[in-house]
């Protein structure tokens, strides 16, 4: 983990918050093609995947969802499938992820949980609403890793997980 905090503090940031892996593909949808910022940080992209096969050798993922210093308002992705795996590095205080039982702006007295993830690991569903704690000092990198679907239908056979599929060398 320090090695990948090193390298996320030294780094260029195309923006606040980017995607690594496979994605839609932005016109029409239909299928996961390689992300834009896959070969600019090809290294990192080794490191993260290195990352959860330590925490976790048979977790399945598409995408890794990257942020700086952001902070998010209550949301759901209703077009993930399964988990998604959450870890923030940094050195920052405060923070922290909170999943809701269900739609806080339906029900402002909903339930929820919050979860102190710095350097550790959190499983949860993506498709639950969840925000994140904001950081009172310091610098927090999230790390989310998740897999995508489309309008709530399953990644098709043809679509493997990042682990497994891409070829950095290639593009």
């Amino acid at each position: 983990m320090d090695e990948i905090e090193r390298v996320l503090r030294s780094m260029r940031w195309p923006k606040e918050r980017f995607l690594l892996g496979k994605v839609w593909q932005r016109e029409i949808q239909t299928h996961l093609v390689q992300g834009q910022y896959n070969k600019a940080y090809r290294e990192l992209h080794k490191l993260l995947k290195k990352l959860i096969r330590r925490h976790n050798r048979y977790f399945e993922y598409t995408t890794i969802q990257l942020n700086k210093n952001v902070t998010t308002n209550p949301h759901n992705h209703r077009d993930n499938i399964g988990y998604s795996n959450a870890i923030a590095l940094g050195d920052f205080e405060g923070g922290g992820l909170r999943v809701y039982d269900a739609d806080p702006d339906n029900n402002p007295n909903v339930a929820s949980k919050i979860y102190r993830n710095h350097r550790e690991f959190v499983q949860f569903d993506g498709r639950k609403f969840h925000s994140t704690i904001p950081v009172e000092r310091g610098c927090r990198y999230a790390i989310v890793y998740f897999t995508q679907g489309v309008h709530g239908k399953p990644v098709p056979s043809w679509a493997p997980s990042c682990a497994e599929c891409i070829d950095l060398t290639s593009t």
